[in-house]
């Protein structure tokens, strides 16, 4: 999903750096949009889309961003769901002339991210030959944070903001069911089960690794600073 970041010290990967061509691309994207739509015109900018890196457990061609947290509040639409996609943006390809369908996703109303045909190349898209006819959305309630809420119970509303519950999502892979209350940037979480323990997911190189075995334990810890979110991330990063 989307990673709530800010700059770094360290550099990123050549993959998930935005380049020139990254921006044009999503201006030329966003422009075309009906005009319902334009409010996320002011979402493209380097100062809110710090990097980008291939979804979790998604279909090949789904790209996400990596945000900046004070902006995403500001830009975030409490009108909109949780999560909700802009579909079937369909534009030429000058090279096949086969039409392209692009999607968007949404988090909260804010761009964070889209869907191309992998082996399309951004410069290969004719945006002044395109069709919105055929545009779809979609919105999707999550029941999950529901959920978790209910799981974690009541917590101070300081050791809540910092995490991740208002855009926590499942993920259902072989290790089990994790809810996702910290979004780490780059496809790596923080997350917890359906019991309560809490795990770092980081996927590259892939790693479940349980760091409490219960919530009480997290919260305690998080709460006398004995362990620090960001302090992790950075081990966890600098050690690959």
């Amino acid at each position: 999903m989307f990673g709530f970041l800010k700059k770094r010290k360290y550099k990123l990967p050549k993959d998930y750096e935005l380049e020139a061509r990254d921006f044009i691309f999503l201006e030329n994207l966003v422009k075309i949009l009906p005009k319902k739509f334009s409010f996320l015109q002011e979402h493209i900018n380097k100062e809110f889309l710090l990097n980008k890196s291939k979804m979790l457990l998604k279909e090949n061609g789904n790209i996400s961003f990596g945000l900046d947290e004070e902006l995403f509040h500001k830009y975030k639409r409490e009108s909109f769901a949780d999560s909700s996609k802009i579909l079937n943006i369909e534009v030429r390809n000058k090279i096949t002339f086969d039409i392209e369908s692009i999607n968007i996703h949404l988090l909260n109303g804010v761009f964070w991210g889209y869907y191309l045909n992998p082996a399309t190349k951004f410069e290969d898209l004719d945006f002044n030959n395109f069709n919105i006819q055929n545009i779809r959305f979609l919105e999707f309630k999550n029941e999950n944070k529901v959920f978790l809420k209910n799981l974690i119970g009541g917590v101070s509303n300081d050791l809540l903001s910092k995490l991740d519950l208002e855009s926590t999502f499942k993920i259902e892979i072989e290790e089990g069911d994790f809810y996702v209350i910290k979004n780490l940037g780059d496809g790596n979480y923080l997350s917890m089960d359906n019991k309560g323990a809490v795990y770092g997911m980081i996927h590259d190189p892939y790693e479940i690794e349980q760091i409490f075995n219960n919530k009480e334990k997290f919260f305690e810890a998080l709460k006398s600073g004995e362990f620090n979110i960001n302090d992790y991330y950075e081990r966890k990063v600098n050690a690959v």
